[in-house]
């Protein structure tokens, strides 16, 4: 077909609509993490997801191999987030957040790698569901330690 799509098999079909999906719900809450902390970096993630989102949820065949680069440099950034909050003093969110990254790319490469089956794409969406409560798990305890440490800066004080 001119549009770039070819005849699917349902796996590939159901892979790359959850994937698209996945895409379009992390980039909106890229959005609101933009919003909500005023970090622009997640702004460009944001616009790429969108992009390759809708390409995916318009079956477009050519748009597979951009969503596994994206996952490749997308988990790259995990590990070097994960050893980099490896050598810092209260890392747990740094590498719980970097876990997530990596567990988020690891459900696009099950989603669009190949052709999946049917049990390789309900495995892709549990494993975006166990990223997306890595990813909070994160954010939450980061956002912990940051209310946490002037109340010890009080206390020495005092």
């Amino acid at each position: 077909m001119a549009d770039g799509s070819d005849t699917f098999e349902a796996g590939e079909i159901a892979g790359m609509r959850t994937a698209g999906w996945i895409l379009l719900i992390t980039a909106a809450i890229n959005l609101l993490a933009t919003l909500f902390t005023g970090i622009v970096t997640t702004l460009a993630g944001a616009v790429v997801d969108v992009a390759l989102g809708i390409q995916l949820l318009r079956l477009r065949h050519s748009w597979r191999a951009w969503v596994l680069v994206r996952a490749g440099i997308g988990a790259v950034l995990g590990v070097l987030i994960c050893v980099g909050g490896l050598t810092q003093q209260s890392s747990m969110p740094t590498v719980i957040f970097g876990l997530g990254q990596i567990v988020y790319c690891g459900s696009l490469f099950l989603l669009v790698l190949g052709t999946p089956t049917p049990r390789r794409v309900g495995l892709g969406r549990v494993v975006f569901g166990v990223s997306v409560l890595l990813l909070f798990t994160g954010g939450f305890l980061a956002a912990q330690q940051v209310t946490d440490e002037p109340d010890e800066a009080v206390d020495e004080a005092t």
